[in-house]
This record gives C-alpha cells, structure tokens and sequence, in this order.
C-alpha cells in the first residue's frame, strides 16, 4: 500500500516508521527544509516525552476530549512509547515531578536516530519544501503543482503556534474547502497578560516565584513562576490554562490565586510572622523568616491595600489573588487549541466527509497540559491510525 503522509512532526515520524517496519511504502512530505523542527525547539527546555501516571489519570489531562484518549491510551500508552524507543537504544528515566524524560539523548540526536532509520528502508521516500496546495478525493497537490496520488492519505501539519517550525495553522482553507469545520485556534500552555504598575516594573526584567502554587476554579498546581514585563508564565500557569482562558472568553478577566508558602499552613505562617524583632523592618523579617526576597515583597504589595498587607499579611501569602486581564499571542504558545473538529473523524481518526484521509495530531481540535502529555497525545494518535491502515 502507499501511503502518502503530509507534514514532518514526530506522529507522523512515528507513524512512517511504523508503517515501514509492517511493509507498506510511504511518501513523507515537509513544507520546511526539514522534518522535526518543533521537535528540536521542545526539546531545548529539556525533552519530556511522556509522563508516568496510570492511564485512567493520564487521560483525564485531556479535558472534554478524556475517554476518546483513554481508548487511544488502552492501544499504545505511556509504556508502550517507553519500550517503542528502546528500539532506537534510548533509555529514560522518571523524574521528580513524575515526567518521563530520555536519560542521555538530546532532542536532536533522537531525531537523528529516528531519520536514520528511516533512510534504511528503500520503501520510504522524503520530500522537503513542498507545501499542500490542494486536496482532492485520490490525490493531493504541493507546491509548483506537484500532484501525488496514494491508497491512504495521512495528515499531521500541526497547530498554530510557534509558526517559525512550519506550523502556522494557513492549511486550514484546504479542508474548509470540503466543507470540513473548524474551530477557530487559541493558544494553550501559554502565559498571560497582567497590568503592572510602572513602578513595579521598573524593579525587574524577568523574576522568579520558586516553589509556588497556583489555584484557580478548584484547580491546583505546584511549580514554578517566573514574573515577567507583560505578565506571567510557567508550568503551574500553563497547566491550569486551559480553564483560564475559557474564563476570560467568558469575562475578559480572570483571577488565579497564589500560595506563595505552601509547606507552610496559615497557622505556622502566622507564627513565624509573629516573631518580628522591633529592630528588623518588615522587609528584612520577611526574607529572615520566610525567605522571601525584595521582588517577591514588591509582588505582594502590588495588589494589596496598606491595610491588608498590614493586618492580613499571612493569609496575602497563602492566597494571593492576582487578576489575568489577557492571553499572550498564539505564536509565543506551546501549543494550541482549535482546528478540525473531532466531530468531524471517525474513531479511527478518518475524515468523514473524504474517506482514505486521516488527521493527526494538533490540527485536530484537542488540548492538553504540559508533562509529556501532548506529545503522547501525538504517537497515540499515530498508532491509532497505524492499527488501521495495517488492519485493511
């Protein structure tokens, strides 16, 4: 069978290898220069690949979309990707915060491996620089009117976010085209705007909040912030994202909550507070007694009143609201939400309104948190359609 499969992402490596390795013929096509290239920028921030969490759990990091990817997750799971590398001799390792990363292999060198193998078989063909133009029932068209025809079609051309990788979301018409819908992309995983005073901005370029938690909507996550001039990032905020930015859609604001000590519960905060020697200002016993430094001080009084600060200065620490008043642009994004609409593929991941063509990865209309979860999104959903196309 041949297989043509547009767009150089890791699912669609994964699944071309896949493919290759049961025997079929596949024809990989890449609009940029090369295959991989979110891949490699991911993986400057160090390469998580998956997480560790039982799968019940694991899918609930899906959202809306939770029992689909729990099904997904049955088929080729957080394990399964664990021993699928194995085969390209890269061995991982489970970190503190229970994220599963490759012990000694950088993103590139694993993309290596991965290329590598691909050019063993002689039943694979690469094509760069050629861009999808058109796409019809048996054939797809690129760039200088290429036309390519196949038995299965697969594509996987990425969301809307970091479009200097190739992935910029402009393929979207070619599937409105068929009348297929689309949900119309937002960012995820992503930081948030603030309005800081000049003042405060002026005592900073980028700061750190170490060991934190952020609580918003019954949500919690621990982690770390870094406080920036427009606002704020981090994994705590990128993982309770997906729930913020529904609330500023909803109110164009939304307050996040920050406990700012959370080894610490308010009667033990407020003991150590109580200890203030009449010599020391309150700055010093602050970074004395709960090592909180200068920025952080000035973090607190920036949206509390004199009053507060003075008389309720431990619950300010254990529970600091701080209003979110907008998203960073989608192309500062880790990810994105938005694209084809799951309404619109069978189980199998095949368009319903153009059969033989399937879609994969994050120009499907999904979201996920941060922690490897959007990558094992992406292979899941590539061995999904590999279990069909080998089925047939």
């Amino acid at each position: 069978m041949k297989v043509v499969i547009v767009g150089g992402g890791p699912a669609n490596i994964f699944l071309s290898l896949k493919l290759l390795e049961a025997g079929h013929e596949v024809a990989l096509y890449e609009k940029t220069n090369s295959i991989g290239k979110k891949f490699l920028v991911a993986g400057k921030s160090g390469l998580n690949i998956t997480h560790s969490e039982p799968i019940d759990k694991f899918s609930q990091k899906y959202f809306e979309n939770s029992n689909y990817f729990l099904e997904l997750l049955k088929d080729f799971s957080n394990d399964n990707l664990v021993e699928w590398l194995k085969n390209f001799e890269i061995e991982t390792f489970i970190g503190s915060s229970k994220r599963v990363f490759p012990e000694s292999f950088k993103a590139s060198s694993i993309l290596k491996k991965w290329t590598d193998r691909l050019k063993n078989y002689s039943s694979f063909s690469l094509f760069t620089e050629h861009e999808l133009t058109e796409i019809k029932l048996n054939e797809v068209t690129f760039n200088r009117n290429i036309k390519v025809h196949f038995d299965k079609v697969v594509y996987g051309l990425g969301g809307a976010s970091w479009n200097k990788t190739g992935s910029d979301g402009l393929w979207t018409n070619l599937f409105k085209a068929h009348d297929i819908k689309m949900i119309p992309f937002e960012a995820s995983n992503c930081g948030f705007e603030i309005s800081w005073s000049k003042e405060f901005k002026s005592k900073f370029d980028i700061a750190p909040l170490k060991n934190v938690t952020v609580s918003f909507n019954g949500h919690s996550i621990r982690g770390e912030l870094m406080l920036t001039q427009y606002g704020i990032e981090g994994t705590p905020i990128y993982s309770l994202s997906h729930y913020i930015k529904k609330e500023l859609n909803k109110n164009e604001k939304a307050i996040v909550y920050i406990d700012l000590k959370p080894d610490l519960d308010l009667e033990q905060l407020n003991q150590k507070l109580s200890k203030k020697r009449n010599k020391d200002s309150l700055s010093n016993h602050l970074r004395k007694s709960l090592s909180l430094d200068g920025i952080v001080i000035s973090f607190l009084n920036e949206f509390s009143s004199k009053e507060s600060f003075k008389n309720e200065l431990g619950h300010l620490i254990k529970n600091y609201p701080v209003e979110l008043n907008s998203i960073r642009p989608m192309n500062e994004a880790i990810s994105t939400s938005g694209g084809i609409s799951m309404d619109e593929v069978t189980k199998s991941l095949e368009l319903k309104k153009l059969p033989n063509h399937y879609v994969i990865g994050e120009m499907l209309d999904w979201d996920t948190i941060t922690g490897g979860y959007l990558l094992q999104g992406c292979f899941s959903m590539g061995h999904r359609v590999f279990k069909v196309i080998t089925s047939v």
